[in-house]
């Protein structure tokens, strides 16, 4: 995900030719305490290789959606909620 929204982000940054895949035996809860240079040296953790930026923007949109949703109504939430009584 994130090297597909890096091809849509920052498309002038993608190094294709140094793309590697790498799919460690440990697990993610593993990342924590072990950190990812311990798991990939090179720091990549399944399979890049598969991003494009196709991919990267349909993610990137869901998650403006997504956001500007949320947003949204938490902005009517508080407008709906009662207000203090005004001071005399």
């Amino acid at each position: 995900m994130e090297t597909s929204l890096r091809l849509h982000l920052a498309p002038e940054k993608g190094r294709r030719d140094q793309v590697e895949d790498f799919v460690p035996d440990w697990s993610r809860q593993d990342l924590t305490p072990l950190g990812m240079k311990r798991i990939s040296p090179r720091g990549v953790w399944r399979h890049p290789s598969r991003a494009d930026h196709g991919k990267g923007e349909r993610w990137f949109r869901q998650a403006v959606d997504y956001s500007v949703g949320r947003v949204r109504a938490l902005i009517q939430t508080f407008q709906e909620a009662p207000g203090p009584e005004p001071l005399r």
